[in-house]
């Protein structure tokens, strides 16, 4: 992460005015910003593909670990979005376009999930749930799966 930060501190003040030094400081921030993601700083994830999508909004990469980093801070409406832009900025992306379709199955069935623990239907969300929370990586999957859990009782997977 050192290392990108003093590449980073290479660049004039003003910043990149030149195509190619916007194409490396954005790279710059989103080599950063896998740094930051491995270090589990999920908020300065974002931050750094944050600013490497202001200088490259094509720069899909940015936009991949941003929704991941978005996901891990429990922020699924916010990553969601990311992945949005994301294929309408790349709309040739089959990987943005994937990782949007699969986003959009998990909407549809957390806001499934949120209406039948509304309605105190907790055995029927944990059935939904079951399959599915065990391989996402969906925070407000796993936060559905644990209400339904804690109101079924059990408590030791809550």
């Amino acid at each position: 992460r050192v290392l990108y930060g003093e590449g980073l501190a290479c660049l004039p003040p003003t910043g990149p005015e030149t195509p190619e030094g916007r194409e490396l400081a954005a790279s710059l921030y989103a080599n950063r910003a896998v740094t930051f993601f491995r270090e589990k700083k999920f908020a300065a994830t974002v931050l750094d593909c944050d600013k490497s999508l202001d200088l490259d909004p094509k720069h899909e990469k940015s936009y991949i670990r941003k929704w991941r980093a978005l996901m891990a801070l429990g922020k699924f409406e916010d990553a969601f979005k990311c992945l949005e832009t994301a294929v309408s900025e790349l709309p040739d992306s089959t990987r943005l376009r994937e990782e949007l379709t699969s986003a959009s199955e998990q909407k549809d069935l957390l806001t499934t999930v949120n209406a039948l623990l509304e309605k105190g239907e907790y055995q029927e969300a944990r059935d939904t749930l079951k399959p599915v929370v065990k391989t996402s990586d969906n925070v407000s999957l796993w936060l559905a799966a644990a209400r339904a859990d804690a109101c079924l009782g059990f408590t030791e997977s809550a």
